[in-house]
């Protein structure tokens, strides 16, 4: 669940927003991150 509530805020902050294809690359990569945890 703490994966996706990250992911939320991310995605609802305006920094993210200057860019959606660096946006989609850092979701990528933190969900990388995240599957490599588990």
């Amino acid at each position: 669940m703490e994966q996706l509530d990250i992911i939320e805020l991310i995605e609802s902050n305006p920094i993210t927003k200057l860019s959606s294809d660096y946006n989609v690359k850092l979701l990528t990569k933190i969900k990388t991150n995240f599957s490599e945890f588990e």
